[in-house]
């Protein structure tokens, strides 16, 4: 079946008018999601302190007194309570708290600045360091 020229035209300035709602909504949605470097900063700091719990609570679990079902349970669900109290502590929501790791992982320039913080934060050297060192000659 055939279009006649009319149809076609009006097949093509709805497609045209779509493409353009649909640029539109991408462009809000990448304004949603923007992170600032004070941002990045932030859940840097949340997640080497995340971190530190964890390594802490590890620990807890893997001591003796802690092998039985009681005590595992009864660790994580503290796990749990601090990893809220120290996302909260952070001013973030857990949906705030999900959404910045998402941009986090989705966008370079965030990732870079998150990098960046956590090598000061933890005295370790960034991804960009150990890469450009790797790719550095001998």
């Amino acid at each position: 079946m055939f279009l006649s020229s009319r149809s076609l035209l009006v097949a093509i300035c709805m497609l045209a008018f779509a493409g353009n709602v649909v640029s539109a909504q991408a462009a809000r949605t990448d304004r949603a999601h923007a992170m600032t470097v004070a941002d990045a900063r932030t859940l840097a700091s949340l997640h080497v302190s995340l971190l530190k719990l964890q390594d802490s609570l590890n620990a807890e679990m893997a001591h003796p007194r802690n092998k039985t079902a009681e005590g595992q349970v009864r660790l994580q669900e503290q796990l749990r309570t601090q990893v809220q109290s120290l996302i909260a502590r952070a001013g973030l929501t857990d949906d705030e708290y999900e959404r910045r790791r998402y941009v986090l992982s989705t966008s370079d320039s965030v990732r870079s600045a998150f990098d960046e913080e956590v090598a000061k934060l933890t005295g370790t050297p960034s991804r960009a360091a150990v890469a450009s060192a790797a790719a550095a000659p001998a």
